[in-house]
């Protein structure tokens, strides 16, 4: 349980979808694009940041 709560809401949801057994594959490959998005989008945001700084 402490686990489960100290880890990322996304990692959260997987938890939740599998406990319910929903679709676990649909969830996982979703929530890995969502990171790969982040990691791109991440250093653009910064850098913006930084010029509009």
């Amino acid at each position: 349980m402490v686990i489960q709560a100290s880890s990322p809401p996304a990692t959260n949801l997987i938890l939740i979808v599998k406990n319910y057994s929903g679709d676990n594959n649909s969830i996982s490959s979703m929530m890995f694009l969502q990171y790969l998005i982040c990691i791109l989008a991440m250093p653009l945001w910064l850098a913006l940041w930084q010029i509009l700084k």
